[in-house]
């Protein structure tokens, strides 16, 4: 319990950093949830950095979403492509 405390209490900007990346790719125990959010009530710098990660996020992928939707037209091209290819 002790040592749990000493985390949550020493939990510095760098540790925060690498959590923050860290949670975008795998979940976070509870303790590291815990000690980033008491991290971020505190630090606004890291607070900024936290809503800037999500809006880059949030950015990426509405980019991959609308570059996954192609027009009709395209997807005849495409078709017409690779039905070329396989006739070949």
């Amino acid at each position: 319990m002790l040592r749990t405390l000493q985390y949550v209490f020493t939990f510095g900007c760098q540790e925060s950093l690498q959590l923050l990346s860290q949670r975008r790719d795998e979940p976070l125990s509870r303790l590291e949830t815990w000690a980033l959010r008491l991290h971020l009530l505190g630090c606004r710098t890291c607070g900024r950095i936290d809503r800037e990660f999500t809006l880059l996020e949030s950015s990426m992928r509405q980019r991959t979403d609308r570059a996954l939707q192609l027009s009709p037209a395209a997807r005849r091209r495409i078709r017409h492509a690779i039905e070329q290819r396989l006739m070949d």
